[in-house]
């Protein structure tokens, strides 16, 4: 299973490294859009995409439910 194309696209674009992506899409398959809204607004405060980590996907969950 992969993102839906557009959601993908956007992570090839900024670089998104593989492992962090694996983790959200976890996140995305079991908690659903808002996870990914979430993750956004985690990434606003990460100065280069390139440098998102799993570490920071922690919070999603506590932040969606």
């Amino acid at each position: 299973m992969a993102f839906p194309e557009h959601i993908e696209r956007v992570f090839e674009a900024y670089g998104v490294p593989a492992d962090t992506k694996n983790a959200v899409y976890e996140l995305y398959v079991s908690m659903g859009e808002e996870a990914l809204e979430v993750f956004g607004e985690i990434a606003e405060a990460i100065p280069s995409p390139a440098d998102l980590r799993p570490e920071h996907c922690v919070t999603v969950r506590a932040r969606v439910v």
